[in-house]
């Protein structure tokens, strides 16, 4: 469930309003329905009577921004879903009878008759701006979705250089797709290269205003369409009542007037979560359908160096670690992954030095008494070396005899209890050794023969 248009405006505009909004996204949470929040940066209205209306979400000196800003970040941290929709989500800055000029009822890119609004510099523009916005308001958006999915198929290549996952359908290929779909297409044009993008369409549609939810809860279980629709909250307004104090004066929380759903009465939207669950349905997200969102592209350094991935640094990012045989260092790219996909990743850096000879393997493992991560390295000579992390360099914590032999790759395990298994695959794979560490000591494991070369 994506709920739809939220922004600093529209049926949004006063700290009242804002109060209802945090209503339904506190009932929500109660009832642990996981829901997706399509922000809109700025909001831009051009009155009838004159004047102009114009607030974005970055403008913190406002009480009212900045209380709206205090329900965004609460509902993120109850586990929402925050993605951008659009950057105003209308076109101009002139009256038009047909309404595009108000964010949430406007298109704002490929608009008919505007020229402007189908090249690909002002997508970028508006998306770079939209995002400085959300950005500044301290929200991290997860993925985009176009306004009214209106836009051309080069502006397509500008948003998905920034968004891995668009909650919509990809309209260039299949508007009504009852699916997900994929675009495996290596993007280079706009910041760092990146590779594919997934769309998650809303086949369901929404609930409008001459309608209840039953147009959703009847369709749900009669085809193989995702069920995934979008709702508009303030269609939950007319059922909230503000809550009062005992001399029946309105109640404020956080400088926001407090509302409550009725106990006697359902809603649209509660009625609609009932009559879902009642047909054994559940709630999750976009980022749980698709199985794995396209995000970052990592250079990796040429060569024979083997690539191994572990939280290093103890961000609770994975960071991608080499030993290159040429040189002895152990090198690693720290990871950054929460931004935009498109941001340049962290040169790699030398964190230690361990010579390297021919038929020496190495292997990772995570989280210990130790450090983040350690490092492990096994030599033909016969020795086991273990190389912990403080989040910036490797030293040696321990080393360990055992049988020599070439080596052709190490693997880790941890057991409950902090006990680590290491499995080494002779360099002709014909033969796995093991070795139990137990509170620092080592306990040979019988080896394995294989009937064959052994690939994993």
């Amino acid at each position: 469930m994506r709920l739809e248009d939220i922004g600093p405006g529209g049926q949004y505009a006063s700290l009242d309003q804002l109060g209802k909004l945090r209503a339904v996204l506190e009932y929500l949470r109660d009832e642990h329905v996981t829901y997706h929040l399509a922000v809109v940066p700025r909001w831009i209205d051009l009155p009838v009577n004159g004047g102009r209306y114009d607030v974005q979400l970055d403008q913190s000196e406002d009480p009212y921004v900045a209380a709206y800003q205090k329900v965004l970040h609460q509902a993120v941290r109850a586990r929402a879903i925050l993605g951008m929709h659009g950057y105003t989500h209308q076109v101009g800055n002139d009256r038009r009878d047909d309404d595009q000029h108000e964010s949430g009822i406007g298109n704002e890119f490929n608009v008919p008759g505007v020229e402007e609004t189908m090249s690909v510099s002002y997508a970028e523009k508006r998306l770079k701006e939209g995002l400085s916005i959300l950005n500044n308001a301290g929200l991290k958006p997860q993925f985009w979705e176009a306004p009214h999915y209106r836009s051309t198929h080069l502006q397509d290549e500008v948003f998905r250089s920034y968004f891995g996952l668009n909650y919509q359908a990809d309209v260039q290929t299949k508007s009504k797709s009852p699916v997900a779909q994929y675009v495996n297409r290596r993007i280079n044009g706009y910041g760092a290269s990146t590779l594919g993008s997934a769309y998650v369409p809303t086949p369901f549609d929404y609930i409008p205003n001459n309608k209840d939810e039953k147009v959703i809860v009847d369709r749900v279980g009669k085809s193989n369409n995702i069920a995934s629709f979008y709702y508009h909250p303030f269609m939950e307004f007319k059922y909230l009542v503000p809550v009062t104090d005992r001399s029946g004066e309105p109640m404020l929380r956080d400088g926001i007037p407090e509302y409550r759903y009725p106990d006697s009465s359902r809603s649209q939207l509660q009625k609609l979560v009932f009559s879902l669950r009642a047909k054994g349905y559940s709630f999750y997200s976009i980022q749980d359908y698709v199985p794995f969102t396209p995000a970052h592209s990592v250079p990796l350094p040429s060569g024979g160096s083997k690539l191994l991935v572990e939280d290093a640094n103890g961000d609770g990012q994975k960071d991608f670690m080499f030993w290159d045989p040429e040189t002895g260092d152990i090198s690693v790219r720290e990871g950054h992954f929460q931004g935009l996909r498109n941001e340049p990743q962290a040169p790699f850096t030398v964190w230690a030095h361990v010579d390297y000879i021919n038929g020496a393997t190495a292997a990772v493992s995570g989280k210990s008494a130790d450090g983040p991560c350690s490092f492990w390295t096994i030599h033909p000579s016969g020795q086991l070396d273990r190389y912990g992390s403080d989040g910036h360099h490797f030293s040696l914590v321990r080393s360990w005899k055992i049988d020599g032999g070439m080596w052709n790759s190490l693997y880790t395990l941890r057991l409950p209890g902090g006990d680590i298994l290491l499995a080494g695959l002779t360099q002709d794979r014909m033969q796995l050794h093991g070795w139990l560490i137990h509170e620092g000591n080592l306990k040979v494991l019988n080896p394995y023969q294989f009937n064959f070369e052994y690939y994993m």
